[in-house]
């Protein structure tokens, strides 16, 4: 990676991840207002140990990751030896006038030596590639995919981890995965939106819990402790409640639509699986065009078929020129 395009790095993820877990040093002028609000003035002391807080937090999120197997240990060192001026350069632009003790300045650049060698669960980052590889193995009988996830090389080491994995065996016959946009995928092979069904569950999850207490405050003559047994009572119920919806959902949901979805991809011939690929895919184009969602998806789908016969097929491929204009190259391809 250059030394601009590391800068540019290295600065985006910097005011994602170092001044507050969602990743903007404006979360720490939020802090300051809000004390300024409540109490009418802030101290530096004040402003200094919001700043030391927040990086302090998110040092930690970094530092207790566990290393991605392409990146090993002391490759963040190695980083930030490598681009210590760019690293200090950064952080001189993106905390600009806030105050950095040495100790804050220090968590920042182990954090930035970590960014290209870890994948905490509690920062989201969307600078990165998805690769997926599929296809048999010289000895596989069934086909399999493997999905990687990419960011970027430094010093050497390109920063990737395996993501997820499926194959089809003997005692699955078929898989249907999705990728990047995975909602239309999913709406077809579970029969619900998935957003749509996180909030309902979180709703229903929300109206159980809140509704013991309720129920209690409107019942007159109940002493204390009799209101806190109940209370803890009813609690239980609603966990247990919960816990049966959710099971009787995720129940339904495969007896009725994924089941019968994965027995029928099973014995569909190759030219119907391509066709259904590229449905699923012209879906999520549909949907994003018509949206206010960004639209990732879109124009013409490239289709291919790779089995154990007959290897990589193409069954639809868009070309970026008119393929009746120029025989010649068509001829030249085929031979």
């Amino acid at each position: 990676m250059s030394p601009p395009a590391i800068f540019y790095y290295i600065s985006r993820t910097l005011r994602q991840g170092a001044a507050v877990l969602r990743g903007n040093v404006k979360g720490i002028n939020e802090k300051v207002r809000s004390k300024i609000k409540d109490n009418g003035r802030i101290y530096k002391t004040e402003i200094k140990k919001i700043v030391e807080d927040t990086i302090s937090r998110q040092h930690n999120i970094w530092r207790k990751a566990k290393h991605i197997p392409s990146c090993r240990k002391g490759h963040n060192t190695a980083i930030i030896r490598t681009y210590n001026l760019l690293i200090e350069e950064a952080i001189s632009e993106i905390f600009d006038l806030l105050p950095l003790s040495r100790i804050d300045k220090k968590r920042l650049k182990s954090i930035c030596g970590n960014l290209f060698s870890k994948y905490p669960r509690e920062v989201r980052e969307d600078n990165f590639s998805g690769v997926v590889i599929g296809g048999f193995g010289a000895t596989d009988t069934f086909p399999s995919y493997i999905q990687y996830r990419m960011d970027c090389i430094t010093v050497g080491k390109l920063k990737h981890i395996m993501t997820t994995s499926s194959s089809v065996t003997v005692n699955q016959s078929a898989a249907v995965s999705a990728f990047a946009q995975k909602e239309m995928a999913h709406t077809f092979m579970e029969g619900i939106d998935p957003e749509l069904l996180n909030m309902m569950t979180s709703y229903i999850v929300r109206l159980l819990n809140d509704y013991p207490s309720i129920l209690i405050q409107h019942i007159p003559g109940l002493s204390n402790p009799l209101r806190a047994s109940l209370n803890l009572r009813l609690k239980r119920i609603s966990t247990k409640i919960i816990d049966e919806f959710a099971k009787a959902i995720t129940k339904y949901r495969q007896d009725n639509y994924i089941d019968p979805t994965l027995g029928i991809v099973g014995v569909l011939s190759k030219n119907d699986l391509a066709e259904m690929a590229e449905s699923l895919v012209h879906l999520t184009s549909l949907k994003r065009k018509y949206s206010p969602q960004s639209e990732t998806v879109g124009g013409p789908i490239d289709v291919a078929v790779i089995s154990k016969g007959d290897g990589f097929v193409w069954i639809k491929r868009k070309l970026y020129f008119d393929k009746e204009m120029n025989p010649g190259f068509l001829m030249r391809y085929n031979k």
